[in-house]
């Protein structure tokens, strides 16, 4: 079944609506296409990713590395691929990921710091 951009806006809108509700913020749809219509919702700089085989439905969350601005496949700097049951979930997974990629991040410059030569 071929999906329109109407029917697509209409999920992402429902996604959003969701979103906003349970936590908090005011996230928005962005509708491309690529092959057929797709969307994600964003809140700065967190987007959600709904994908689904067959029936079942999964959620993936992004973490962009600039303030207020969603990965639009670049610069993702870190997330998490472990799919998620609903959208809460994943935005979760996604900023637990993201604080332990910047705990680590952290300890290695502070390591490599303290070897440089000033």
């Amino acid at each position: 079944m071929k999906v329109n951009k109407k029917e697509t806006e209409k999920k992402g809108k429902k996604l959003a609506k969701r979103l906003n509700k349970g936590l908090g913020g005011k996230w928005t749809v962005r509708v491309w296409e690529n092959g057929g219509w797709c969307y994600d919702v964003h809140l700065g700089s967190i987007s959600v990713h709904e994908t689904h085989y067959g029936e079942k439905y999964s959620y993936f969350a992004l973490v962009s590395g600039e303030i207020n601005k969603a990965n639009y496949g670049l610069g993702a700097w870190t997330h998490n691929n472990d799919s998620a049951d609903t959208p809460e979930k994943a935005v979760n997974i996604a900023m637990e990921s993201a604080q332990k990629y910047v705990k680590n991040l952290k300890e290695v410059l502070d390591d490599n710091i303290s070897k440089i030569k000033s």
